[in-house]
């Protein structure tokens, strides 16, 4: 268990994952939402998880 809570030590690690995810959320929004209101909430959402993602992690690393 202390082996994968290591990997959240990592800044790189932390924001690749939310880089990672706010690209996925960001590309549903693109190519799969047809309306531009509802595409401005997925895009919202995805710029929230990429800066919301990598503060989470590094708390689940320092409560180790």
């Amino acid at each position: 268990m202390s082996q994968v809570l290591s990997l959240f030590r990592s800044p790189l690690f932390r924001w690749g994952i939310a880089v990672f995810d706010a690209a996925l959320v960001a590309a549903a929004g693109f190519f799969i939402v047809e309306d531009e209101t509802v595409q401005l909430l997925v895009y919202a959402f995805a710029a929230a998880g990429l800066v919301l993602t990598p503060l989470i992690l590094k708390r689940a690393a320092e409560k180790e």
